[in-house]
């Protein structure tokens, strides 16, 4: 596993994401309280420096007070690095909510910065939302904190 030092490490000015304060609380706080997910996601970058994949962890990891973080160093053609971009940052996939619903902590699963989906408002018992108004997962029965 190759390390880089976060200070010579630089964010990609063409990375397509970006990422809300509260989001970005909440990968900082995942890394301090489990940084070795870092060395299973290393940060990918290029020959000098620049992120290619992991723009978010970087600047969470350097939020965190980390001084070091795990790299990919690509070995692919620079010709290459929008592809990777984009599709390193496509979502694939859905969510099981029935499954994640059932054997998972709706609670912890938010402090893992998991965003749930909510529902209040579907059928006839649409109800208003006010802060009492307990929230249901609209994919499985749970009530959610």
């Amino acid at each position: 596993m190759t390390f880089a030092k976060t200070a010579n490490l630089r964010t990609n000015p063409n990375n397509p994401r970006a990422i809300r304060k509260d989001q970005l609380n909440k990968l900082v706080k995942s890394l301090q309280e489990f940084p070795e997910m870092l060395e299973a996601r290393p940060i990918v970058i290029d020959k000098e420096g620049t992120v290619l994949g992991g723009n978010m962890r970087l600047k969470a990891a350097q939020l965190a007070g980390l001084n070091e973080v795990p790299v990919f160093v690509r070995e692919w053609s620079e010709e290459k690095d929008p592809e990777f971009i984009i599709k390193d940052n496509v979502p694939s996939g859905e969510w099981d909510w029935e499954m994640v619903g059932n054997n998972e902590d709706p609670e912890q699963l938010q402090e893992w910065g998991m965003t749930i989906p909510w529902d209040n408002t579907e059928g006839e018992d649409q109800q208003e939302d006010t802060p009492n108004t307990p929230k249901q997962c609209k994919h499985c029965d749970k009530i959610l904190p």
